[in-house]
């Protein structure tokens, strides 16, 4: 951090390691299904909810301790997902827009 920290107490973050990820190029919704099937299971999830209920389901972040479906995709791609390989933003994106297509 160039040697100023402006939150003296605060430790410095391990940085991302995204050299294992897909490229950007190739990914598409059946590669990340592939590469991590827990994702199929969150949106199962999502669809099991009656569609008018979807969107309170999606963004219920008081006293669910990460257990969001938001929180759960979270750990499952992008950059602090749990499979290297799929530590990108455009595999988030991937995600997040056909997460928004079902909540919507």
């Amino acid at each position: 951090m160039n040697g100023i920290s402006f939150f003296a107490d605060m430790p410095e973050l391990e940085p991302i390691d995204a050299s294992q990820a897909i490229p950007a190029d190739e990914i598409t919704w059946e590669r990340i299904l592939e590469e991590e099937p827990e994702v199929a299971k969150v949106f199962a999830e999502l669809k099991s909810v009656r569609k008018g209920r979807r969107q309170q389901r999606w963004f219920r972040f008081v006293d669910n301790h990460g257990t969001s479906p938001k929180a759960c995709l979270c750990k499952l791609v992008g950059w602090y997902a749990r499979n290297p390989r799929l530590r990108s933003q455009e595999a988030y994106r991937v995600v997040m827009e056909r997460m928004w297509h079902l909540v919507l």
